[in-house]
C-alpha cells in the first residue's frame, strides 16, 4: 500500500543526483568562464548563492525525514524546522537562479520595454519567494501543539492550513510563467542578430532549456492539489520536496550549456560576443556582404529592428569583459592579404 512507501527513499534518491549534477554544471561554467577570460558577472555570483541554497535544501530536507517527519506537514518539534528551513532554502535558490537568467538577458536587451519586462518579473519573483521564505515559519491554527508550530518565529496571529497551500500556489504559478517567459525570450533577442540559421537555433534552444522548470512547476501544482485529503501526506510532501530541488537545478543547468557550446566551438576562427551567460558566436561577414546595423537611441544594436542587418564587433570593458558593440558605418578590418581564412599565409 502507498502508505508502507517510505519518503526518505524517495527524496535522497531523486535530490541528490540532480544536485550534484547542478553542482558539476556549475562548476564547469565557472571554469569555461575563466578559460574564456571573460571573467564572472553578477550572474555567476547569483548561480553560486543559488546552488549554495539548494544544496542545503537537500541537506535540510534529508534530516527532515531521517527526524521522522510524521503523519502530516503540521507536526511539531524538530521535523517541523527542518521542513519550514527546506522549504525556505528552496524558495531562495528558485528566486535567485531564476534573477541570474533575466540578469544574463539584461545585459544583452537594449529596448526600454524588454528592460521593464525583465526588472517587473525579477521584482515579482523575489517578493512571492521571500514572503514564502518567511511564511512558512508562521504559527499553524491547525497545529497539534495548541501554541501552534513549535518553531514557528513570526508573531501575530495564526496562519490557516489554506493560507500556506494559497501561498505555495501562487509562488509555484509566477516562477512557472517566468519560466516561459524567460524561455523564449532569447529566441526575441537572438534572432534578429545576424548569424547563420544553424547557430540561431543552437543558442537559442541552449537558453531555453529553462522551460523544463517550468514542467517541473506544472508537477509541483498537481501534487499540492492532492495534499488536501490525501491517503498518504508525507509520501506526498516527499514528492513536493523533489520539485522543490528539481526546480532551481533544471535553472542552473539550462545557465550553464550555453557556455559549453561555446568552449565546443572556441577552435573555430570565429569571434565570441560574451553575453553573460552564453557566447554569441558572430563570424565576420564574406567580402560579398556589406553588413550594418540600424541603431536608435532606444535600441543602440538593432537587435529589435524587423528588417535590420546587423554588424557587431567586440569591445573591452575596464573590468575586462568582452560586451557587444554596434559599428552601424564601420564594417570590420579585412584580413592582412598575406593571410588567408584558415590563418595560413598564402604563397607570394
Amino acid at each position: 500500500m502507498e502508505s508502507h512507501r517510505n519518503p526518505t527513499i524517495l527524496v535522497n534518491s531523486s535530490s541528490w543526483p540532480v544536485a550534484i549534477l547542478a553542482t558539476v554544471f556549475l562548476a564547469l561554467r565557472i571554469w569555461c568562464r575563466a578559460y574564456l577570460h571573460s571573467g564572472l558577472w553578477y550572474d555567476d555570483y547569483l548561480l553560486i548563492a543559488s546552488l549554495v541554497a539548494l544544496l542545503l535544501t537537500c541537506s535540510l530536507q534529508s534530516a527532515m525525514f531521517a527526524e521522522g517527519f510524521g503523519q502530516d506537514i503540521l507536526a511539531t518539534g524538530l521535523p517541523a524546522s527542518l521542513f519550514s528551513a527546506a522549504f525556505s532554502m528552496a524558495a531562495l535558490s528558485t528566486a535567485w537562479s531564476k534573477t541570474a537568467f533575466a540578469i544574463t538577458l539584461l545585459s544583452i536587451t537594449k529596448r526600454k520595454v524588454a528592460k521593464a519586462f525583465l526588472w517587473f518579473s525579477i521584482l515579482g519573483l523575489n517578493v512571492i519567494c521571500y514572503m514564502f521564505a518567511v511564511g512558512v515559519w508562521a504559527k499553524s491554527c491547525e497545529s497539534k501543539d495548541s501554541k501552534g508550530f513549535a518553531n514557528a518565529v513570526l508573531p501575530g496571529a495564526c496562519w490557516k492550513a489554506d493560507v500556506f497551500r494559497q501561498l505555495m500556489y501562487v509562488q509555484a504559478t509566477y516562477s512557472g510563467l517566468m519560466d516561459l517567459a524567460l524561455a523564449f525570450f532569447p529566441w526575441i533577442i537572438i534572432w534578429k542578430i545576424k548569424l547563420r540559421v544553424q547557430d540561431r537555433i543552437g543558442l537559442s534552444v541552449a537558453m531555453s532549456l529553462g522551460v523544463v522548470a517550468c514542467v517541473v512547476v506544472v508537477v509541483r501544482i498537481v501534487l499540492l492539489t492532492e495534499t488536501n485529503g490525501a491517503f498518504d501526506y508525507t509520501y506526498v510532501v516527499g514528492k513536493i520536496c523533489v520539485t522543490n530541488v528539481a526546480e532551481p537545478a533544471t535553472t542552473i543547468l539550462a545557465q550553464s550549456i550555453p557556455v559549453f557550446r561555446a568552449l565546443l566551438r572556441g577552435s573555430r576562427s570565429e569571434h565570441r560576443i560574451s553575453t553573460g551567460t552564453s557566447e554569441v558566436e558572430q563570424a565576420w561577414p564574406r567580402e560579398s556582404e556589406t553588413p550594418s546595423a540600424r541603431a536608435t537611441p532606444e535600441d543602440p544594436y538593432g537587435i529589435f529592428n524587423d528588417d535590420a542587418d546587423i554588424h557587431l564587433h567586440l569591445i573591452k570593458r575596464p573590468d575586462g569583459r568582452i560586451v557587444l558593440a554596434s559599428a552601424p558605418d564601420e564594417p570590420p578590418p579585412p584580413p592582412s592579404p598575406a593571410v588567408c581564412r584558415s590563418g595560413r599565409r598564402r604563397p607570394l
